[in-house]
């Protein structure tokens, strides 16, 4: 009798563990070779160089860019000169800098690029360049908001507020860096770019600085509009951390409350917000306060706005 070749046996449970393995190695591979395929299918760098070089050619002053996807590093080595829009789904506030946009986006992009924009940007197609379209996006005539807390961040009061301790007021405006510095112990609150989540923001960063204190922003003389709107949450290195307590968000509007918000150690995201404003006097005063039992790595990061009445 003629024994069964290896071929023709059944396979032992070891034998069979061994054949799985390859399975999920190969399915791997595959896997990474059509993502890396994928990767590599984007537009040559010939169309994101010419379409740069029309950007050269009609940027004026105070422009900047923008790219989809938003991970593309070539654009940006054909336009370093001209200021880079960093966030894929940029806000009012990212966007406010700028009177005009340039977005560079693949084939296939532009409508989801394009739908990420602030509503009250205007976009034109310019050109095909291959496998990139270039569009232009241009800010439609609007009033200035009645007020603004990037834009009117050295009128604010700053104050820390102590358990058993007298109130510390903030003096030190560092007009370079556009923030308020507040010793002791290194209290910063100012204009930046932050990661929060997994978008990049301009916002002003103001972390509570004392264990059950409270940080407060105050605010003046001011003639609101019909509403108060931003957006506001904690920066990566925060949600990631399991340090500290979570973080109170207060908007008072001539000493009443208007709009609340507890931040969890983990929440995520640059959550829009708003609340609606009733007829004020004209002389107005807002104040935003910041509280946490224990501060710990709460860093914090927001942007308010109070748009004209009609």
């Amino acid at each position: 009798m003629t024994a069964p070749s290896p071929a023709d046996q059944p396979l032992t449970p070891p034998a069979l563990q061994w054949a799985l393995a390859g399975f999920f190695v190969l399915g791997g591979a595959a896997v990474l070779i059509a993502q890396a395929l994928t990767f590599q299918g984007g537009p040559p760098d010939a169309d994101w160089a010419a379409a740069a070089a029309r950007v050269r050619q009609d940027a004026q002053p105070g422009d900047a860019f923008m790219i989809a996807p938003h991970w593309q590093s070539g654009p940006r080595t054909h336009l370093q000169t001209l200021p880079w829009m960093p966030a894929e789904a940029p806000t009012w506030a990212d966007l406010d800098p700028y009177p005009r946009l340039w977005l560079l986006a693949e084939a296939g992009r532009e409508e989801a690029a394009q739908a990420a924009l602030s509503p009250d940007l205007q976009t034109q197609h310019v050109a095909r360049f291959g496998d990139v379209t270039l569009l232009l996006a241009t800010r439609a005539p609007s009033p200035s908001p009645a007020w603004e807390a990037l834009r009117d961040l050295q009128e604010a009061q700053l104050t820390r507020e102590r358990p058993s301790l007298p109130p510390l007021p903030c003096r030190t405006w560092d007009t370079a860096a556009r923030a308020w510095r507040c010793p002791p112990g290194g209290a910063w609150v100012g204009e930046t770019l932050q990661v929060v989540t997994n978008d990049n923001h301009r916002c002003i960063w103001a972390q509570p600085a004392d264990p059950a204190g409270t940080l407060r922003l105050r605010w003046e003389h001011l003639t609101l509009g019909q509403r108060l709107e931003g957006h506001y949450g904690q920066p990566i290195d925060a949600i990631r951390s399991e340090r500290g307590a979570p973080v109170t968000f207060t908007v008072h509007v001539n000493g009443a409350p208007v709009h609340a918000r507890t931040f969890d150690l983990h929440d995520e995201g640059f959550l829009p917000w708003s609340a609606p404003l009733p007829a004020t006097s004209g002389d107005d005063t807002l104040e935003i306060t910041l509280q946490s039992p224990d501060p710990s790595d709460r860093f914090f990061c927001f942007t308010a706005r109070s748009p004209a009445r009609p």
